[in-house]
């Protein structure tokens, strides 16, 4: 018998199975019941619940530091992903060094290359009637765009995605001998790209190229800043995407109105994709360790207190949005902490959201009738990372080139 939302609430785990698939409900519960809820997983953490509590906390960088993690709990990186795991004023320092490639004039430019590859992934399938969407599309088009990015090739993707999701599961699971053979291997792989670039005359336009031969101040980049820098960029580069473009052609699976809305009108697609990050965030939350004393909603927190900003709970506060659990296309309330707050606001923000664009108007063109397949069940990862485990679909065949009538 499913237990009530308050007890999953006083028992707050985020990665418990049934508070996974009503995650919403339990979301309601624990905002009711504070605005920091303290959980034993993982060691011990507060889960900040509420919208106003999260900007606070995200905008006080002395008063709780990114160094200590950014994860709980922690995947298992070898060194720390620069700039997210530190602080301003060595964070500013790298973050303005990234941020020219990472803005929407640039991003931008990527929108052919990334349109080729969806094209590319849905041409494979679009004949068979019917595909899991998850590892046949929505995991494989970020990986792939991340690695044309770093300047890494093409079908190296499946290696460091396979990594990436063993580092995940065994931070989980515990099992540290895992978790260790899967971060050295990737950190392995791109320490040794960085060093094959190191000195080269050859630019590939990567990324990787950039952080091998670039200077922050008057200085190169040491190694393991670079490392970690790459780290930051293919793993949240390529997880968080996935997961929010699975949960968009998740959503729009059972809504042929909704999806007639966007076919009609392209110009709705950005703000669906943006109602979609604040309904659904990709991250469900990012840590920060408490500096000092403070006090929430009559809690007392402690300096070394572990803090989970649940993203994905302020984006449902009813303090903020109107009737928060509801879709909205047209919703007024535009903005939301999909992509966190401050100085830590994901820096790949403008990327993932061209990526979400384009794989929702692809799909929609070249499978306007898509459904979940008759029977399916759908869950959800139970990780920070949160999006449909798969997304088994069918549809009306067609053939490469070939527009499927509406």
């Amino acid at each position: 018998m499913p237990k009530p939302a308050e007890e999953l609430a006083q028992e707050f785990d985020y990665t418990d199975p049934e508070t996974v698939e009503r995650l919403y409900e339990v979301y309601a519960a624990l905002r009711a019941r504070s605005g920091a809820v303290h959980s034993p997983r993982f060691d011990g953490h507060w889960a900040v619940t509420r919208y106003e509590d999260v900007v606070e906390i995200c905008k006080d960088t002395t008063g709780y530091t990114s160094t200590r993690g950014a994860t709980i709990p922690d995947v298992g990186n070898v060194v720390r992903s620069i700039p997210l795991e530190v602080d301003p004023p060595e964070h500013t320092r790298y973050r303005r060094f990234l941020g020219p490639r990472f803005r929407k004039a640039e991003t931008d430019r990527m929108e052919p290359s990334v349109r080729r590859i969806v094209r590319g992934r849905l041409d494979r399938f679009r004949g068979d009637g019917e595909a899991d969407l998850v590892p046949a599309l929505t995991e494989q088009v970020p990986a792939i765009v991340i690695a044309d990015l770093l300047g890494l090739p093409e079908q190296d993707w499946d290696a460091f995605r396979a990594w990436t999701t063993t580092m995940q599961r065994t931070a989980y699971s515990g099992d540290k001998e895992a978790n260790s053979r899967a971060s050295q291997a990737l950190a392995g792989y791109l320490g040794d790209a960085i060093e094959a670039r190191r000195g080269s005359g050859e630019d590939d336009g990567g990324v990787l190229y950039q952080l091998a031969n670039g200077r922050v101040g008057d200085e190169p980049i040491p190694h393991d800043r670079a490392l970690g820098m790459a780290l930051l960029i293919l793993m949240a580069g390529h997880e968080t995407t996935a997961n929010a473009a699975a949960s968009a052609l998740y959503y729009l699976a059972d809504k042929p109105c909704l999806r007639d809305r966007l076919r009609d009108d392209p110009a709705l697609t950005a703000r669906f994709v943006n109602e979609l990050l604040r309904y659904e965030a990709p991250v469900t939350g990012m840590a920060r360790t408490a500096t000092c004393p403070h006090v929430i909603d009559g809690n007392e927190i402690s300096p070394g207190d572990k803090m989970l900003l649940l993203f994905t709970s302020a984006n449902h506060d009813e303090r903020v949005y109107s009737d928060p659990d509801a879709f909205d296309l047209d919703r007024e309330e535009r903005s939301h902490l999909a992509f966190g707050y401050g100085a830590h606001r994901c820096l790949g923000e403008q990327l993932a959201i061209l990526e979400l664009k384009v794989i929702v108007s692809e799909v929609l063109r070249v499978l306007p009738d898509y459904a979940l397949r008759p029977g399916t069940e759908i869950t959800h990862t139970p990780w920070v990372a949160r999006g449909p485990a798969s997304l088994p679909v069918v549809f009306t065949p067609s053939t490469a080139g070939e527009e499927v009538p509406a």
